[in-house]
């Protein structure tokens, strides 16, 4: 069983309660350094023993049942009682429509892809990767106004991914503005040298001859290795289960480079500089997450916690305080705004 854990300086928190270890004059719970490290905080906060029907849903995620994981997840948002774990529900939802429009367009269920993209980016309109999906299945389906917005959007979130620079050039090009157009494209192939395959280069010979034609057909054909924000959080996720921090941190990071103002992301990637005690960083990240979402409730207890464990406690049982605005019933904030450290 995966219990909800957190440890703030050296207190632990297990199903919302303080656990294990001795008790310190302060009232925290003292751990050897392997009990702290089995209950660092990740479990329930990461979603994981809250809800059922959340912990069915990542289950047949990880088993590539989107579906099935799609159902779960709505009866999570529906049903649920924590809040954390709904939002957390809201991302790997929009994780498995963008899971299933990809199944589509390779079916060539075009209008089904566009439904699912539809719903996923009304989910997540912070994640660059859906837009730029939703963009692409509007360019195949003619629909270039509606392609524009949706690239526009991905841009809006993340001025340098360079897979919404490639589908905005893509576009310019169709339309007859080949000079920008191809400008665009190859500076996102700079950028990401992955792109440089066969259908770029034979493009690239096409458009050098002005056959520009034949040259849209091969750009049409190359193909983004956009990182899917949901798959990234999945795998940052369990990573952290697993305590490999500096992996977990890296794998937020990446997904940081696509949605960078993403309040959910933004504290997981805070926690893992947490655990690795990059406290000082870590707190900027729960700040620009509060910033991002002022409702979020999570992101004001752990930026108590980090203030707390960097010797501001005034700043500290404030931050707890606005988190139970929010979350009346938040145990880590419940508990922490009652004592004060001196």
């Amino acid at each position: 069983m995966i219990f909800r854990v957190f440890r703030a300086n050296n207190c632990v928190w297990k199903n919302g309660q303080r656990s294990g270890g001795r008790t310190a004059k302060d009232g925290s719970i003292l751990l050897s350094r392997s009990e702290a490290f089995k209950m660092s905080f990740v479990g329930k906060w990461f979603g994981f023993g809250k809800d059922p029907q959340f912990d069915d849903g990542i289950r047949a995620y990880e088993k590539g049942d989107f579906a099935t994981a799609l159902v779960k997840f709505r009866e999570t948002i529906a049903e649920g009682k924590d809040v954390s774990t709904k939002e957390r529900a809201k991302s790997y939802m929009a994780g498995c429509l963008g899971k299933l429009a990809n199944d589509a367009i390779s079916k060539r269920e075009f209008d089904d892809a566009k439904d699912f993209l539809s719903q996923a980016t009304e989910l997540r309109p912070g994640f660059a990767d859906l837009w730029q999906l939703r963009s692409r299945v509007h360019f195949i389906l003619g629909e270039t106004e509606l392609a524009q917005e949706a690239i526009d959007e991905a841009l809006r979130i993340n001025p340098g991914y360079t897979a919404g620079l490639f589908m905005s050039g893509l576009i310019a090009y169709k339309e007859g503005n080949r000079e920008d157009g191809f400008a665009a494209m190859a500076q996102a192939v700079h950028s990401d040298q992955r792109l440089d395959g066969a259908e770029w280069k034979a493009g690239e010979k096409y458009h050098s001859d002005s056959d520009f034609s034949e040259a849209l057909e091969e750009f049409k054909q190359v193909k983004p290795a956009a990182s899917n924000v949901s798959d990234l959080i999945a795998a940052g996720d369990a990573l952290a289960k697993d305590g490999t921090w500096i992996q977990a941190r890296d794998v937020y990071l990446q997904a940081l480079e696509i949605a960078p103002n993403f309040a959910d992301v933004l504290c997981r990637y805070g926690q893992s500089l947490f655990e690795l005690n990059e406290v000082e960083q870590a707190e900027k990240q729960f700040s620009k997450a509060c910033e991002v979402n002022p409702n979020f409730a999570e992101a004001r207890a752990l930026r108590g916690v980090a203030l707390r464990r960097l010797g501001c406690e005034e700043e500290a049982v404030e931050a707890f305080k606005e988190c139970l605005k929010i979350d009346p019933n938040h145990p880590i904030a419940m508990t922490e705004v009652q004592y004060r450290r001196a």
